[in-house]
């Protein structure tokens, strides 16, 4: 069997979402708006406390901003965790029908939910040892130039990261119900990372288009506000909380986009290496 391309696998992508659009939509919408509501009043609040700590800085006020920003985060992951195991399934071959109530929570979901924890786990401890080794080098480089290197070592490490451990996790946890996830989305990643890589790369750069049009388009329907001046933090926060609705709307389009695009995308690369017919995917 030969190797897939970059081509073969957007071309499947692209091809499935289409032919599937109807089905991807009914199985992502509930998880999709409850996830946009949580992060809504997670955000909300989280700003609010921002606000109120920017202005007055205090202990208490701080842990709780960093206490509602972890709790956003872990729900984030949650409502991920339920989108990319039902487009997953779905890739997989999975022909449940509910309707509009495809809202569930079983083992592939909370499977996938503790794996991606965990490959967050391995990409936090790697910001922290990058931030130590630079605290330790800060007098033996110069400033400007040790801390571009580090910037550019902490983005490549967090991708990589990604690559080969967070990128096979949907399909490894909808396929194998038993044993561990990570592990074998790591095997199966192995020799195969520019593949991932590039094509990773191109189904971002969508997502972030998506973002910047949207953007774009609400700054010209006088939705955003657009500023050629130097803001303060507090500034940009009540900013945001303003505008927040908006600004969700346009980030979750971009992130279902993209995360949708990727979650097939790992299904078509995890059906070939499990020597599937590639009749589907050429």
């Amino acid at each position: 069997m030969q190797p897939l391309s970059v081509a073969q696998t957007i071309a499947f992508t692209a091809r499935f979402i289409v032919q599937n659009f109807v089905p991807i939509v009914l199985r992502i919408f509930l998880p999709a708006v409850a996830g946009w509501a949580v992060l809504y009043f997670s955000f909300s609040a989280y700003l609010s406390e921002l606000i109120q700590y920017l202005a007055a800085p205090s202990d208490r006020v701080g842990s709780l901003v960093l206490g509602l920003a972890t709790g956003g985060l872990m729900t984030a992951l949650f409502f991920h965790a339920v989108i990319a195991a039902a487009v997953a399934a779905l890739a997989l071959g999975d022909k449940d029908d509910r309707g509009w109530i495809y809202l569930r929570a079983a083992r592939r979901e909370w499977r996938l939910y503790a794996a991606t924890l965990r490959v967050v786990a391995v990409g936090f401890a790697f910001v922290i040892v990058v931030f130590v080794a630079e605290l330790l080098l800060r007098n033996m480089i110069s400033t400007g130039t040790m801390t571009l290197w580090f910037k550019i070592i902490t983005v490549v490490g967090l991708f990589a990261i990604f690559v080969r451990l967070g990128f096979l996790l949907p399909a490894v946890s909808v396929a194998i119900e038993d044993g561990p996830v990570v592990r074998r989305a790591w095997r199966f990643s192995r020799g195969r990372a520019a593949l991932i890589s590039i094509t990773t790369i191109l189904f971002v750069l969508l997502g972030l288009a998506v973002q910047f049009g949207g953007e774009y388009v609400m700054r010209a329907a006088a939705l955003a506000p657009s500023h050629s001046q130097t803001l303060y933090l507090i500034d940009v926060a009540r900013m945001f909380q303003k505008f927040l609705p908006e600004f969700l709307l346009v980030l979750s389009l971009a992130y279902l986009i993209t995360s949708i695009a990727l979650t097939v995308f790992a299904v078509c690369v995890y059906r070939a290496l499990n020597d599937e017919s590639r009749a589907d995917i050429a």
